[in-house]
C-alpha cells in the first residue's frame, strides 16, 4: 500500500488499525476467511470485507447503542 495504515502504536507492538485508517474493509474475501477468526478472536470478516493485516477493526452500525452494566 502506498499509505500509512495507521496503526494503535508501532512502539508498542500494537498493530491494530486506527478506525481511520483506509486499510479498513480493503483486503480480499477468501472462502476460507468465513467463520474464521483474526489474532484477538473475533470474527475475520466483520463488515463488507476483511480488513489488511492480522487484525479486524470492529465499528458499529451508525446509530448502534451499547449498554453497560
Amino acid at each position: 500500500i502506498a499509505v500509512d495504515p495507521q496503526f494503535v502504536s508501532i512502539a508498542s507492538n500494537n498493530f491494530r488499525l486506527l478506525r481511520t485508517s483506509l486499510c479498513q474493509d480493503m483486503g480480499t474475501n477468501l472462502p476460507w476467511m468465513v467463520g474464521a477468526k483474526d489474532l484477538d478472536g473475533a470474527s475475520r470478516i466483520s463488515n463488507r470485507r476483511v480488513d489488511l493485516g492480522a487484525y479486524e477493526t470492529f465499528v458499529p452500525a451508525s446509530g448502534t447503542s451499547f449498554l453497560f452494566r
